[in-house]
């Protein structure tokens, strides 16, 4: 991975390793409209709120539009550009790792160990109406929501909703990567 495109941003804190840009507050005065080519370990999740977005990711280039969800897997480049106010985007980033869960069970073991080592991944992209994208986008809301609010919980809030994002991956089959077994149920002897 080429060094000098590393993102040199850190992304959100060592304890809560998530951000939301641009940031919800309006400090970030420059609106930027093109994100250049860059990569960093976290992964993140990019909508079209507005308009037309041009994004590339792994040398793959797409227009997105409203509704449309983008997902760049960590150390992946990727740019995104949207000209004008009236094209408009926001992106969620995050480290993997800490969706994961300190007592380990089938989801950690099938879905949430593999995604952070990078053997699964998302589809890149899930356009307005296809299955899952409804869900996916009112779950990225419910995290705007709690992000707005930092009332107590609110990490947590943010949290459940990106399990949430996984769950509804897994269900609607957009993760990709090794083949994923079905969840057996433990029994547990009395």
């Amino acid at each position: 991975m080429d060094a000098a495109r590393r993102e040199k941003k850190e992304h959100g804190t060592l304890a809560f390793p998530f951000q939301i840009y641009p940031a919800l507050d309006g400090s970030e005065a420059d609106d930027s409209d093109f994100i250049p080519y860059h990569w960093h370990p976290e992964l993140e999740i990019i909508t079209v709120d507005a308009g037309h977005v041009s994004l590339t990711i792994a040398d793959h280039t797409y227009e997105g539009t409203h509704g449309d969800v983008f997902f760049a897997a960590g150390e992946e480049l990727h740019e995104i550009r949207a000209a004008g106010r009236e094209n408009q985007f926001r992106s969620f980033v995050f480290a993997a790792d800490f969706l994961q869960f300190s007592r380990a069970d089938q989801s950690e073991f099938a879905l949430l160990a593999p995604l952070a080592e990078g053997r699964l991944r998302f589809d890149t992209c899930i356009r307005a109406g296809e299955p899952g994208q409804n869900e996916i986008r009112a779950l990225l809301a419910q995290i705007v929501r709690a992000w707005q609010v930092q009332a107590p919980g609110c990490q947590l809030a943010v949290k459940a909703a990106l399990l949430g994002i996984v769950a509804v991956c897994a269900q609607y089959g957009r993760l990709v990567g090794h083949q994923m077994r079905r969840a057996r149920t433990i029994r547990r002897s009395s």
